[in-house]
């Protein structure tokens, strides 16, 4: 910086608050530094529910886990990244909403199966 001066003209706060980036907000989301689409995603989890929560940490228990029933989880992420944890988990997951991405998921699975064959 060469120079600077103190401007008199002042920036309207509706207009300053409209382009802030809410950089904690983001990182919540971005829990896998895979970014992509923002998404809602609701699954059963028939691992240690804490890790879910841990690794998603906008996320909720929509039903508990009993010895019956897996866990019902709500999380709020990026796609890409989601969806690669999702898939770390093997069979302890079963993706329930989105339909987009659920497809995405079975899609996903086939190309890996293929790899096999």
């Amino acid at each position: 910086i060469i120079d600077y001066h103190i401007s008199q003209k002042s920036i309207p706060q509706s207009e300053w608050q409209a382009h802030q980036w809410n950089e904690g907000l983001t990182k919540k989301k971005l829990q896998l530094m895979y970014p992509g689409k923002n998404v809602t995603i609701l699954f059963e989890y028939r691992g240690v529910v804490e890790a879910a929560l841990d690794k998603f940490p906008l996320s909720k228990i929509v039903q508990e886990k009993t010895d019956q029933q897996p866990a019902v989880i709500e999380v709020e992420a990026y796609d890409t990244g989601a969806m690669m944890w999702l898939l770390s988990q093997k069979d302890m997951v079963t993706v329930l909403e989105p339909e987009w991405f659920q497809e995405q998921m079975i899609t996903t699975l086939q190309k890996m199966l293929s790899n096999y064959q």
